[in-house]
């Protein structure tokens, strides 16, 4: 290969080689309206899309980034000499808290281990006009909250203009994830609007009276953190129309064209105090839930059969973080009734969150599962509160022992004498047909010469634990599997672990389930096995059945 055509691939594939990046930081209005925006481009010539840019951080204003950076690349040959040109530019855009003069320290560019830095800025907030035929309020439910409890935030706009365009500016919707915030559900049977704040859609009740409308939502949400939570200033830009000039459109006709101006107005920030919960008083049983809730137990139905699980219902209703509640602690039961531990969350429905808990009879009787309590805090009272579930009685009813004969007992079998455990139906006789003797006659002379040849040995029986009396053996095992599973989860049933789990100890399906996959690992798979394992096998199901029914 020729060494100029080694030296531009090289140049190509190492554009940073070629020249120092540059920055170029321009900005789209030194003064700012309080409420309104400013755009800031930076141009870095000679970086590519590996480049990562750091924004400087300003107390008083918020410095964010409008997506990502464009680039541009271009590379030409002329005369034998290359020359190659990369760019990328991005885009800023700048709001302010508070009025005054801010320095923006510069921004740096990380490029190939290098850091590049623009120059310094500066930026004026100066107060938006007052505009009377607008006005932005926003308001909060309380001025204290504890930690754990919502709080309600309210915002209206009212305005008696022609508004032929707007930017609504809330940063509290930035935040939406953090604080789980929510919109207020609207009376349906008003009319509402769709605005947009920020990038979010967000809907409005409307009203109209008059020349005023007014535009009209809120929003649930929950701080995060003990102290001074700020419900951040909310602005809005509008252009509205003052009249009509006299213009010409695309075509030149004569038109009336509408004649703009600009006008703000700015809802002030919100202060809101968020205390901790208090120590004293806090029960041991204190799961994390804050509001008024109601607290109740359930039981699907009052009797149970024996081997069968009881699944327990803690059912808490209310309003607030339904995600932090902890599961309500179920008492001890004695050794007659086991609760078997259960880590998985609660299931949240609107405003209930519900826990399931599993308790296994160990024997027969009537029982009671003491009442279940449940603390929370309530916010309105200041205070802890304890309530418990009612007393539920349950009646676990005893069922009869099986046999595995009895579980395969439907079928016409007959007893296999080497194995009091297995069963096998007659083998199929092969009805004898008087005129076959006709078709046979002509074979007689080739009996008659094959039969005085010497015979060889007769092959030996079968011993009772042969390859041939396995496989059968494994069919009548796999067949009293199935027939035990028909009679304790209904006929007709696909064999769903999920949902066999409902109505079986978690301990005991997992056996009865082992020795299904056993036992299609022999039939129909590759996994070796003798005599014994079938033994083995065999008794399992024996003591399945008897544990499965009682």
């Amino acid at each position: 290969m020729r060494p100029w055509i080694l030296v531009f691939c090289a140049l190509l594939f190492a554009p940073a080689a070629w020249g120092e990046v540059r920055l170029n930081l321009q900005i789209s209005d030194s003064e700012l309206v309080l409420g309104d925006q400013v755009l800031i481009t930076l141009e870095a010539e000679g970086a590519e899309p590996s480049a990562e840019v750091e924004a400087p951080k300003v107390q008083g204003l918020q410095i964010e980034v409008q997506g990502p950076p464009s680039s541009s690349s271009q590379t030409t040959l002329i005369n034998g000499q290359t020359s190659h040109h990369s760019s990328l530019t991005y885009h800023f855009g700048v709001t302010a808290d508070r009025l005054g003069k801010y320095e923006i320290e510069p921004f740096v560019l990380v490029f190939q281990g290098q850091r590049f830095e623009s120059e310094r800025l500066s930026l004026l907030v100066v107060p938006a006009p007052k505009d009377p035929s607008m006005k932005l309020t926003l308001k909060a439910d309380r001025k204290q909250i504890y930690l754990g409890e919502p709080l309600t935030v309210s915002l209206e706009w009212s305005v008696d203009a022609q508004i032929a365009g707007y930017e609504f500016r809330f940063p509290l919707l930035a935040d939406k994830d953090q604080l789980k915030l929510k919109l207020v559900p609207i009376d349906p049977n008003q009319r509402s609007e769709q605005l947009n704040i920020d990038q979010y859609k967000v809907q409005f009740q409307a009203f109209e009276e008059n020349r005023t409308r007014r535009f009209v939502t809120g929003f649930k949400l929950y701080p995060h953190q003990t102290g001074a939570f700020v419900v951040p200033a909310a602005h809005i830009k509008v252009s509205k129309v003052a009249g009509y000039l006299p213009g010409r459109d695309f075509f030149g006709r004569l038109v009336q064209q509408p004649r703009l101006i600009t006008g703000y107005a700015s809802a002030n920030a919100l202060k809101i105090s968020v205390l901790a919960l208090p120590l004293a008083g806090r029960p041991a049983n204190f799961g994390g839930a804050v509001g008024q809730y109601q607290f109740k137990a359930e039981l699907e139905r009052p009797t149970f059969d024996l081997g069968e699980s009881i699944n327990l219902k803690l059912i808490v209703e209310g309003v607030g973080e339904l995600d932090k509640i902890g599961r309500p602690l179920v008492p001890a039961l004695g050794t007659d009734l086991v609760s078997n531990e259960n880590l998985a969350p609660g299931k949240i429905e609107e405003n209930r969150v519900t826990f399931f808990q599993k308790i296994t009879p160990k024997k027969a009787g009537k029982f009671e599962i003491p009442p279940v309590g449940f603390a929370y805090f309530d916010p309105q009272k200041g205070a802890y509160q304890q309530t418990f579930s009612e007393p539920l009685k349950i009646e676990v009813l005893a069922t009869e022992k099986l046999d595995l004969k009895e579980v395969v007992g439907a079928r016409p079998v007959a007893k296999i004498e080497r194995d009091p455990g297995f069963y096998q139906g007659p083998a199929p006789q092969t009805p004898s047909v008087p005129w076959g003797w006709f078709l046979a006659l002509p074979l007689l002379p080739l009996a008659y010469h094959f039969g005085r040849r010497t015979k060889p040995a007769a092959r030996p029986a079968p011993l009772p634990w042969s390859g041939t009396a396995l496989k059968a053996d494994l069919a009548i095992l796999s067949q009293a599997w199935e027939d035990l599973a028909q009679w304790r989860f209904g006929p007709n049933r696909r064999w769903d672990k999920t949902a066999m789990r409902e109505q079986m100890d978690p301990e005991l399906l997992e056996h009865f389930w082992q020795i299904k996959e056993t036992l299609d690992a022999y039939q129909y798979g590759s996994t070796p096995h003798h005599p014994a394992q079938i033994e083995a096998l065999r008794q399992q199901l024996i003591e399945l059945a008897n544990e499965v029914g009682g």
